[in-house]
């Protein structure tokens, strides 16, 4: 019998989950080296629109799920806050 040795890639995926304000940018800040991308729609909103950052919500939604696929498409390790109360992973 011949046994073949399948290689196994594992990524990681971190989702930071909660509400508005219970600690999710908090923990992940303990945790930033574990992953090559962090997927932060908050702090892409910031890059966008300084000024006014809520005003660049969507563009920033948009962005955050192309890193999504992006990452997962590439297999590469990455984290991703969410309040999960959307239709969509963001």
């Amino acid at each position: 019998m011949v046994r073949k040795k399948l290689w196994v890639m594992q990524n990681k995926a971190i989702f930071y989950c909660g509400t508005n304000g219970s600690g999710k940018s908090t923990l992940r800040s303990f945790n930033k080296d574990a992953v090559q991308i962090v997927i932060d729609s908050d702090h892409i909103a910031m890059q966008i629109n300084p000024q006014n950052p809520r005003l660049a919500d969507i563009d920033a939604g948009r962005k955050a799920i192309g890193l999504f696929r992006f990452a997962i498409k590439q297999h590469i390790d990455f984290s991703m806050e969410s309040t999960l109360s959307g239709n969509s992973i963001i």
